[in-house]
């Protein structure tokens, strides 16, 4: 996490095996039930505070970036959350 002026960055880096589609974000595991559903929470936690998130995916490493602006976080007190 990292704060510049007004914005929050956070940046989350995972190492896969192989290359991820960042536009489909469909989990490789077997039970698919109970896995992708922290992606759809940092997703939903960005829709939530006005922000924006992007993923990729380069030389084997997964990476989401998540930005969220003062004005809509601090009013919503995410503070304590994040």
């Amino acid at each position: 996490v990292s704060y510049d002026g007004n914005l929050m960055r956070i940046i989350v880096t995972n190492p896969v095996k192989n290359k991820t589609d960042v536009l489909s974000l469909t989990t490789t595991k077997k039970n698919k039930k109970d896995h992708g559903l922290g992606l759809l929470s940092v997703k939903s936690l960005a829709e939530k505070y006005n922000g924006n998130v992007a993923f990729s995916c380069k030389d084997s490493v997964f990476k989401a970036v998540v930005i969220l602006y003062e004005k809509d976080w601090k009013r919503k007190k995410t503070r304590k959350i994040l």
